[in-house]
């Protein structure tokens, strides 16, 4: 298996980035766009509710390793996609706390 289909297989936690403030009209391939230009992007979790399924306004982008993710993170903090500036960061269940 590839790397990145080999961590999405075994139970180690992957690199995450939450990506919020997300327009209604932002697909998954404009997130890969843009997120794969600091690493491997290994998966894009986009939530969706609703009849017809309208995306919830944020996703997950999950990188085959953490200084991919951290890169993101940090460069695309003030970014403006659909007209909305993005709220780029860890997710809450990842955040590292100070020891």
């Amino acid at each position: 298996l590839a790397p990145a289909a080999a961590a999405r297989l075994s139970d180690v936690p992957r690199p995450r980035v939450y990506v919020g403030n997300l327009d209604a009209c932002v697909g998954e391939q404009e997130i890969l766009m843009i997120f794969s230009e600091f690493g491997t992007v290994t998966g894009i979790d986009m939530p969706r509710e609703g009849l017809p399924p309208q995306p919830k306004g944020f996703c997950f982008v999950e990188y085959a390793e953490q200084r991919m993710a951290d890169r993101a993170i940090g460069a695309l903090g003030d970014f403006v996609l659909g007209g909305r500036r993005l709220r780029v960061g860890q997710p809450a269940a990842q955040r590292r706390t100070p020891a």
